[in-house]
């Protein structure tokens, strides 16, 4: 027999073979997706209120330049056999 704690105490192990993920996951949900939860986040964040002390000024920052891999570059090393997953991500479709 499996056992699955999901983050419980181990004590408190969920047997797999009779509960789903769905029966740990939904009580917990239940309890912690609260407006109160919602909206104590978003003033934590400082989003709302609008509260720009909250937001660092590096925040703001413009990110650095990476090094972006090229369609061609990766399409040249596509095993054969997969020619249309290459194609795909030459259109981005992927």
């Amino acid at each position: 027999m499996t056992k699955a704690s999901f983050g419980m105490h181990s004590t408190q192990a969920v047997d797999s073979t009779s509960s789903s993920f769905s029966d740990v996951f939904t009580p917990a949900w239940n309890k912690a997706a609260t407006r109160e939860n919602a909206v104590a986040g978003f003033e934590a964040s400082g989003i709302w209120p609008l509260n720009p002390r909250r937001i660092r000024d590096s925040a703001f920052d413009t990110s650095a330049p990476s090094e972006r891999i090229s369609a061609s570059s990766v399409a040249s090393q596509v095993p054969a056999g997969t020619e249309l997953y290459a194609n795909m991500f030459r259109l981005r479709l992927i």
